[in-house]
């Protein structure tokens, strides 16, 4: 068994602490972006096999 611990990308600087519903600047939508595909190529899977 595997285990990621993964962030979130980066997001709005000016915002700290708790819960918001901001999103990610473009360049945490591009760090996003460029985990799911290194998940992609590695064949990493989500869930519980049975």
């Amino acid at each position: 068994m595997k285990i990621f611990f993964v962030r979130h990308g980066k997001d709005d600087e000016n915002f700290r602490g708790g819960w918001s519903n901001l999103g990610l600047v473009p360049e945490g939508i591009e760090q996003a972006g460029k985990l799911a595909t290194w998940m992609q190529e590695q064949n990493v899977e989500f869930g519980i096999k049975r």
